[in-house]
């Protein structure tokens, strides 16, 4: 009897599960399929809204405007900007997941309670920072904080000053996008510790190829600047083999000219080898050059004489040779006739 009553009581809740997981009747998921459409629809024109936000539009007027959202977008663009001021976004981006969860199949899955507590931390501090940052530097004001920021601000500055409340907010701020996106904080600090850890690894390596790189500059210029004074050394002695060079063709160039000056002009070439078996080429001489003046022609006679040509005296011939002349031996006049005819 126990048995067949757990049996029946798991069998309801095998039941209660299994509507549960397909989202329990067709009406309560038409209903929620709609409200999803219709948050992801206001959220869709609220976003528009907001980029296209123009101060000079006015709120609740049937009026032309110039936002982007038409009449309805400028008045919701004008109350969340003048409510939160660039926390606006804020509640834009919840309506967004909020309808995103609604419209999928299924149980209703609301986001987590991080990301509210997210969401709330990012519309603080997004509301304070501009009215900060206005006090601090006047110049990067960039956006309005809106009531909430007016309110909250000045509280802040009040309790921590200017610098203290910014950076609490710069820490909400981060925490917050954080919680939104579905990451815990710890984890996030682990996942930066970890990147911190690879970049100075990265870091630590990029620095120390650079200095073995360095290293090894210094050392091959080291080297080049070592060879520099025997490359001087090599440079000198081939400008100055190159020195030596020209002077020596100089010098036979001067040799040659002065060889050229002193060689006597005019020199009949000589008459070309005849071959074997050809005639000797004879070369009449009297055709070159100026001809010198023929000899008087004459005849001797042992009686009388013929011709411009007259004897001496032999008497004078035969005459003693004066005192203190100087007298020549037949050795002396045999070497002077050879000398004169060119005989050997």
């Amino acid at each position: 009897m126990a048995e067949a009553t757990r049996g029946s009581r798991r069998g309801k809740r095998k039941k209660k599960a299994r509507r549960g997981r397909s989202g329990g009747s067709a009406f309560e998921n038409v209903g929620r399929e709609v409200a999803g459409v219709a948050l992801v629809g206001l959220a869709l024109l609220a976003g528009i809204a907001l980029w296209t936000f123009d101060p000079a539009d006015p709120v609740g007027v049937w009026e032309p405007v110039r936002n982007g959202g038409g009449v309805a977008g400028a008045t919701v663009a004008g109350l969340l900007i003048r409510a939160m001021g660039a926390g606006a976004l804020v509640p834009v981006l919840g309506m967004l997941v909020l309808g995103l969860r609604l419209m999928l199949p299924g149980t209703i899955q609301l986001p987590p309670k991080r990301f509210w507590v997210g969401a709330l931390l990012l519309l603080v501090s997004l509301a304070a920072l501009p009215e900060l940052l206005e006090s601090l530097a006047p110049h990067l004001a960039v956006a309005s904080g809106g009531w909430l920021g007016e309110t909250l601000a000045p509280v802040e500055r009040m309790l921590l000053s200017g610098p203290g409340a910014l950076a609490l907010n710069s820490l909400a701020f981060l925490v917050g996008a954080l919680g939104v996106a579905g990451v815990p904080p710890g984890v996030a600090l682990a996942r930066l510790g970890r990147g911190a850890g690879l970049a100075a690894q990265w870091t630590g390596a990029g620095l120390g190829a650079g200095l073995a790189f360095l290293q090894e500059a210094g050392v091959r210029a080291g080297r080049q600047l070592a060879r520099v004074p025997a490359g001087i050394t090599v440079w000198r002695e081939q400008r100055a083999r190159r020195a030596r060079r020209v002077a020596r063709d100089e010098e036979v160039e001067i040799a040659g000219d002065a060889e050229d000056a002193i060689r006597p002009k005019g020199k009949a070439s000589k008459a070309p080898r005849p071959s074997k078996g050809a005639a000797p080429h004879i070369v009449d001489h009297r055709d070159s050059g100026k001809h010198e003046p023929e000899q008087g022609a004459f005849t001797f006679s042992e009686s009388t004489s013929f011709g411009p040509y007259s004897p001496p005296d032999v008497s004078e011939i035969f005459q003693e040779a004066p005192k203190g002349s100087q007298k020549f031996d037949r050795d002396s006049l045999i070497m002077n006739s050879r000398i004169l005819t060119g005989g050997s």
